[in-house]
C-alpha cells in the first residue's frame, strides 16, 4: 500500500492485477474500431441519402424549369413549348400529366 509516510486516509492505493498492455487496452481498441465502423456507416448512409435526394428532385426541378420558359415566353409572339411528362417519381408523374391535361384544354377552348 502506499500513502502511509504521511498517512493520507485518501492515498491508500492498491495494486491489485497487473496485465499486459495489449489486454488492458483491447477494450479501448475494440471501441475505436466500432467508432470508425459507425462513422463509415453513417458517411455512407449521408452520401445515399444525398443521391436519392437529388435523383427524387430532378423531376420537379425539370418542372419548374419548364413553367419558368413557359412564363417568360407567354408574353412573347412564339409558339409555347409541350408541357413534359416527366417520370421520375409518381407523385411528380401525375402532376405533370395533370398540368399538361389543363394546359391542352386551355389551348382547345
Amino acid at each position: 500500500m502506499t500513502g502511509q509516510a504521511r498517512n493520507y486516509p485518501s492515498l491508500q492505493w492498491s495494486i491489485l492485477v497487473r496485465q499486459p498492455k495489449d489486454v488492458a487496452m483491447a477494450a479501448l481498441h475494440n471501441l475505436q474500431r466500432e467508432i470508425m465502423i459507425s462513422g463509415g456507416t453513417g458517411i455512407g448512409i449521408a452520401l445515399l441519402a444525398s443521391l436519392l435526394a437529388r435523383r427524387l428532385s430532378s423531376s420537379l426541378i425539370k418542372l419548374s424549369s419548364f413553367m419558368e420558359q413557359r412564363t417568360q415566353t407567354r408574353d412573347a409572339n412564339t409558339a409555347k413549348p409541350v408541357f413534359p411528362v416527366v417520370e421520375g417519381f409518381h407523385e411528380a408523374h401525375l402532376l405533370s400529366t395533370t398540368i399538361a391535361g389543363i394546359l391542352k384544354k386551355k389551348s382547345n377552348t
